[in-house]
């Protein structure tokens, strides 16, 4: 039996950084699990480097202003009212975070070709619905193509987080559900005090991976009430844990606070 010591106390100045190569390496293994299991318990985000995606991430960052170039009539076009999967463009302002209008304007999409069951029970299948694609070529492909590439990513990262919590690498994949969900996001310039996206936790599943552009404007809160910048790392993904991650290992590794400041424009994957 092997038992783990957690203490919650322990605070962070920093986001860690986790190589992904080292992971995969017999060699290196052992000593980038511990790293992934300090960030994973200590903080609840990391810097995740080396995935081999780099060249797939800047692919598709140079493509997404031709997203939110388009017409307000042709964004509205797949505007995520007319999805009960929520689904498709959201305007500017659109949303809040803790009573507070943000200012950021987005796209969300999903793994294309799920086929719900036709005896499904649950209204959660309702998430698992078709996309709404903008009018722009090649965007289908580019968008079905990085969820493709990032849930192999992120298959392989759950299975070697449960490794470094020293249990089976598919301890979690019963949690698993069969869509992953893919944002474009734009921050617009603001007027001071003015939030991107306020301070929050993500709820929707595991965890998030995101891609920044070179602006910056992440904020992680650790547990002395601090919030820490996480500036972009060229090529990396943020990682950070998810709502339902926490649930499931009982608040062992909680989801931790973020928000995001932007005093000029910012686009994220």
């Amino acid at each position: 039996m092997s038992t783990v010591e957690i203490n919650h106390m322990e605070s962070f100045s920093t986001v860690p950084t986790v190589d992904f190569a080292r992971l995969k390496n017999p060699a290196t293994k052992k000593e980038e699990l511990a790293r992934l299991r300090e960030a994973i318990f200590v903080v609840g985000f990391l810097y995740l480097v080396n995935t081999g995606l780099e060249q797939l991430i800047r692919l598709t960052h140079s493509r997404l202003p031709e997203f939110f170039d388009l017409p307000v009539k042709a964004k509205e076009k797949c505007n995520m009212i007319n999805s009960e999967s929520f689904l498709g463009y959201t305007r500017l302002g659109a949303e809040k975070t803790a009573s507070k209008q943000d200012y950021r304007e987005q796209y969300d999409f999903g793994t294309p070709g799920i086929t719900r069951s036709a005896n499904g029970n649950g209204s959660w299948e309702r998430l698992e619905g078709p996309n709404q694609y903008p009018d722009i070529a090649g965007a289908e492909d580019i968008i079905e193509e990085y969820i493709r590439e990032i849930t192999v990513l992120a298959n392989e990262f759950v299975h070697l987080v449960a490794e470094c919590l020293d249990l089976p690498r598919g301890t979690f994949d019963g949690f698993k559900g069969n869509m992953s969900r893919l944002k474009f996001v734009k921050y617009p310039p603001v007027a001071p005090h003015s939030q991107g996206v306020g301070p929050h936790k993500d709820s929707a599943g595991l965890f998030t991976f995101l891609s920044q552009d070179d602006t910056g404007g992440l904020q992680v809160l650790n547990k002395n009430g601090e919030w820490i910048d996480a500036p972009p790392v060229d090529g990396s993904l943020v990682v950070n844990i998810q709502q339902g991650f926490e649930a499931i290992t009982g608040g062992a590794c909680p989801a931790t606070t973020h928000r995001v400041l932007v005093s000029c424009e910012e686009l994220v994957v």
